[in-house]
């Protein structure tokens, strides 16, 4: 008689372990997507200067990405006073120099879920987003408008805002966060 309880006790720990397991992997409940953060290792600044069609390029590197070794490069952003300038903001991954990735161009396609914030600590330079996700803006690209002489920081943010994106830059998550020393000369 106790060989029959020992084995009824297995049979209904057996079947319990069973019932638990396909409750685990019930595949009639949708997955929820997934949008991972990318690797950036390089903000590149793009600016034109409206008045005399004056290139310029500034630059933020961090060849193993955020966190990690310190970034190798940060440049420091040089505008002329009272002038105009045509901004596009190139977001990379160079963890590879041989396999360069545009992230820029996978955040446009994906441009509802993403901002780009320009925060400013000095009033004399003005920045206006110019593109946008069809209803919030994106900030890839962007008006400069710079006024009397002065000096200060530019920080320039990229939130990813899934499922979140209000047209402000308080929701989501950062993947990254650059001062910039900007002069106005």
């Amino acid at each position: 008689m106790k060989k029959n309880n020992t084995t009824i006790v297995f049979i209904a720990f057996a079947v319990y372990f069973l019932l638990v397991g396909y409750a685990c992997n019930d595949t009639s409940k949708p997955t929820l997507p997934t949008d991972d953060n990318k690797v950036i290792t390089t903000l590149k600044l793009e600016l034109k200067d409206t008045l005399s069609g004056s290139l310029f390029s500034f630059f933020y590197r961090d060849p193993d990405g955020v966190g990690g070794s310190l970034p190798i490069q940060l440049d420091t952003i040089k505008l002329d006073t009272q002038r105009v300038y045509k901004s596009t903001l190139k977001i990379l991954n160079e963890t590879n120099p041989n396999s360069v990735t545009d992230v820029s161009s996978e955040i446009k396609t994906e441009a509802s879920n993403y901002i780009i914030c320009y925060t400013i600590s000095n009033t004399n330079l003005v920045i206006s987003r110019t593109d946008t996700d069809g209803t919030y803006p994106l900030g890839l690209e962007s008006i400069w408008n710079t006024k009397k002489s002065s000096s200060g920081i530019l920080n320039v943010k990229l939130k990813h805002q899934l499922n979140l994106k209000n047209g402000s830059c308080e929701p989501g998550e950062t993947e990254i966060s650059v001062d910039f020393p900007f002069i106005i000369k």
